[in-house]
């Protein structure tokens, strides 16, 4: 079934009995990989519930995608993609060209996790996902974009916690946790539409 984080790796991660389809799309584009992200999709335009069960123990309950998932738990869960690589394009960007870029990457090998306009820069968070051909470096993805000057920052990792969207301090709470704990090792803060989701980019050797 799907769990609040990676049991084989996070011992207290519990199950997830309901959850909306919002928030299972939400965990399966930022890594957790029980679930396809486009399997939700359909199924959510058509408000058809889905049933995510154990093929190994058919007397499992499993868990429920519906429309509303549990509004009693506030922070549904926390999913990682490793291995992550932020750029930052100075400027802001207009529609044609947010498009040209991702167009450009994703012809590279590389897909998008998050893209966002912060003030006067644009920033994209990608992995690299072609296993036919080396990922470029740094000095080719320059070369590329010549004209871009791109900041470039390796060895990241996406941490995303998975909220519920009717509340908002859960938020407060992990920003104030963050800047008390390992304030050194964030990169970048990602805040997602209506309170559902926040992401923070950290070094990879302090994930």
């Amino acid at each position: 079934g799907i769990f609040s984080a990676n049991p084989e790796t996070i011992l207290r991660a519990r199950q997830l009995p309901k959850l909306s389809y919002q928030q299972a799309l939400l965990m399966a584009q930022f890594g957790a990989k029980v679930l396809h992200p486009r399997a939700s999709q359909p199924v959510a335009e058509k408000n058809i519930p889905m049933y995510v069960r154990c093929t190994t123990n058919s007397q499992h309950p499993g868990n429920i995608i519906a429309n509303q998932g549990n509004p009693e738990i506030i922070v549904k869960a926390i999913v990682t993609e490793a291995a992550t690589q932020q750029i930052v394009i100075p400027g802001y960007l207009s529609t044609s060209e947010i498009k040209r870029f991702s167009e450009q990457f994703l012809s590279l090998g590389f897909d998008e996790l998050l893209t966002c306009q912060i003030e006067d820069n644009y920033h994209m968070v990608l992995n690299y996902v072609n296993k036919d051909q080396v990922q470029p470096s740094d000095k080719q993805l320059s070369e590329i974009f010549l004209d871009s000057q791109l900041r470039i920052k390796n060895n990241c990792a996406l941490i995303t916690l998975v909220g519920e969207s009717t509340a908002y301090k859960w938020i407060e709470a992990v920003i104030d946790f963050l800047n008390n704990s390992a304030p050194e090792s964030i990169v970048a803060v990602y805040y997602g539409e209506n309170n559902s989701r926040l992401s923070v980019l950290v070094s990879d050797t302090k994930c």
